[in-house]
Order: structure tokens, then C-alpha cells, then sequence
């Protein structure tokens, strides 16, 4: 059984369209305390460490612990952050973040940096990175878009299958990973 330590329906969403079987885990992490000084590389697997360690000394993984098959269940970690110019963009909490955020993006260039976990009878870990050429953005449809709260819960508030997606001029790496879980790499140790 595949377990996914990750409260994301994108990712949900991701491993469902590409035909995995698994259960997802509620897992919630509080990013504030990581220093957002580290290079964005660095900040990202940081998280994902921490992540990790907290979800292991959970009453959910002690309860999970009894039935898990080291040999044949896997538990999947991923965190994402969006960068620009190395300055760290997380999550958004309202829409004055999400403003500041989205203008720091607009008609520039922007990283999108996942690391990915895989732990079973053997640990296996993953950076991947994709890089997005972003046209203006049209101030209405901005507007519209953080209205809407789309943008919650989302790295950088980019949402590349929506309010992103018209203005991305050029995108460099693996689509997946720009939404949140590099799947190649997946399938590739699954």
C-alpha cells in the first residue's frame, strides 16, 4: 500500500490520474519556523525533514505502524516552495500575502522546487525543479483570482492548472512537479 503523508489534494489529485493505489494521511506542518534565509533548495528539504520527523512521532504513524509492511507499503513525503529571485515564496494566509506574492511573479521568471520522500524498507529522497517564464498578468482577472481564495493552500499561491495557466510562456521540468509531486520519479522507485 502506497501512503501519502500529505494533506494536498493536488497531490491526491496527481496520484488518482495516474493510477496509483493509496491512502492519503493527514499531515499538517506549521513551515513558520523554518528559516526562510536558507536557498530555496535547502529551505524545501528542510521542511520536508521536519515534516517527516514530526509525522513519525505522531499517534497516526504508531496507529499505521501496526499494520505497515515494510517489504511492501511505502509512505510518500513531498513539499513544494515557489521561488523568485531566491526569496521564498510558502503559502499565502490572506489575500494582502497572496498580492505581494503574485506581483513579485508577475512577467518573470519563477522556480517551483518539490522534494520528494519515499520511505519503506529503504529511504529514498528526490529534489526536483521546474522553472516557469510568466507573462503580465491582467490586473481583473489577478483580482478575480484572489477573491476567489484559489490561492490558499497553494505554494506561492501558483496555481498552474488554473489562474497561472495562461501566462505561462515557457515551462521547464515535469508539469507534475510544478503541481506538487514529481510522478517520473514515483513511478520510477514504485
Amino acid at each position: 500500500m502506497l501512503y501519502l503523508a500529505s494533506s494536498s489534494p493536488s497531490r491526491a489529485r496527481l496520484l488518482k490520474q495516474n493510477n496509483f493505489e493509496f491512502s492519503q494521511l493527514q499531515v499538517s506542518f506549521d513551515e513558520s519556523s523554518v528559516d526562510k534565509n536558507l536557498k530555496p533548495e535547502i529551505y524545501v528539504q528542510k521542511v520536508l525533514e521536519l515534516k517527516e520527523k514530526l509525522f513519525f512521532e505522531s499517534k497516526e504513524f504508531k496507529a499505521l505502524k501496526a499494520n505497515f509492511d515494510e517489504k511492501n507499503d511505502s509512505i510518500v513525503f513531498a513539499d513544494s516552495i515557489v521561488s523568485v529571485d531566491d526569496i521564498i515564496l510558502t503559502k499565502a494566509h490572506n489575500d494582502e500575502e497572496a498580492l505581494k506574492m503574485l506581483s513579485l511573479q508577475n512577467a518573470k521568471k519563477l522556480s517551483i522546487i518539490s522534494a520528494l520522500s519515499i520511505s519503506s524498507h529503504k529511504k529514498i529522497t528526490a529534489l526536483s525543479l521546474v522553472k516557469l517564464t510568466l507573462a503580465p498578468f491582467e490586473e481583473k482577472e489577478l483580482r478575480a483570482f484572489i477573491t476567489s481564495k484559489a490561492y490558499l493552500g497553494k505554494a506561492g499561491c501558483v496555481e498552474c492548472e488554473g489562474f497561472h495557466k495562461k501566462y505561462i510562456l515557457k515551462l521547464q521540468g515535469e508539469l507534475s512537479t510544478a503541481l506538487g509531486l514529481d510522478i517520473s520519479i514515483l513511478k520510477a522507485y514504485l
